[in-house]
């Protein structure tokens, strides 16, 4: 005799035919070090992410990035975090060596490489030595004050004028 009835039939069709239930994730902030670094520059790039779903994320979660300019980001492992609950992650990049405005995207996956949430970016600006050498020798000039001086305006008196 078979252990199958109507209910264990349905309960394994659903399970086989109902895809299995993703972690969620959402954006809260995000924050570059710099706006603007010079060619083939370190830099790290932090975002604030929310597991906004009903289930805790599997400790096999790592954030990689997945087009865009290549920026040799290497997989980082996130903690596995309970509902309702923010973590900051931070990684580590490469700039290009070529000047101009340079965007990477990021997706939180799982160990099975499924995507959590909406793409993570960062766009970064390269420039060019010479940019930034001018940059960094304009930040190292003095303010000048910001005080506004008085002037004094002389109007001429009666006796002084002609008719």
């Amino acid at each position: 005799m078979s252990n199958w009835n109507l209910q264990a039939a349905i309960c394994c069709f659903l399970d086989y035919s109902l895809p299995p239930k993703l972690p969620s994730m959402a954006l809260k902030g995000a924050q570059t070090q710099e706006s603007a670094v010079g060619p083939a520059t370190h830099f790290e790039q932090n975002w604030s992410i929310a597991n906004t779903g009903t289930e805790a994320w599997p400790g096999s979660c790592r954030l990689i990035q997945a087009g865009g300019e290549p920026l040799g980001a290497t997989p980082v492992y996130v903690p596995p975090l309970p509902p309702g609950h923010s973590t900051n992650v931070s990684i580590k990049l490469l700039a290009p060596s070529i000047a101009g405005v340079h965007r990477g995207y990021f997706h939180l996956v799982t160990d099975k490489g499924e995507q959590i949430g909406d793409t993570l970016w960062v766009e970064i600006t390269v420039e060019s030595e010479v940019t930034m050498a001018l940059t960094e020798q304009l930040a190292a000039l003095p303010v000048p004050s910001s005080r506004l001086e008085e002037s004094v305006s002389q109007v001429p008196s009666q006796d002084d004028q002609m008719c």
